[in-house]
């Protein structure tokens, strides 16, 4: 498999190495410890010039990603609509008394 890629986004050089790789996403948001990674395999271009890494996602791949990333963030799809499944951060933070301990 090759990424295509032919010169560098970054300095335009010619001079790239194609790897195999495996990618590993973690991603943020409130559900972040509930959401499983995403793992990518994939073929990837370093150039040898300036460091630049480059790969392109397939289209499973991104769906993939983009699904992972609304679960992390507490969001799901139901439809056209997207619909918040956690409570903001200032939901979650405990009121306290003045003297600085949680209320009862």
């Amino acid at each position: 498999m090759t990424t295509a890629i032919s010169r560098c986004k970054s300095c335009a050089s010619a001079n790239l190495l194609e790897l195999d790789a495996e990618i590993c996403f973690h991603l943020p948001g409130p559900n972040r410890l509930k959401t499983a990674p995403v793992f990518v395999f994939r073929t990837v271009a370093v150039c040898l010039e300036c460091g630049l890494l480059q790969s392109n996602l397939s289209t499973e791949d991104l769906r993939l990603l983009k699904d992972g990333a609304l679960q992390a963030a507490g969001i799901s799809t139901q439809g056209p609509t997207l619909v918040r499944t956690t409570q903001s951060a200032a939901d979650e933070l405990p009121t306290l008394n003045d003297g600085g301990q949680p209320l009862q």
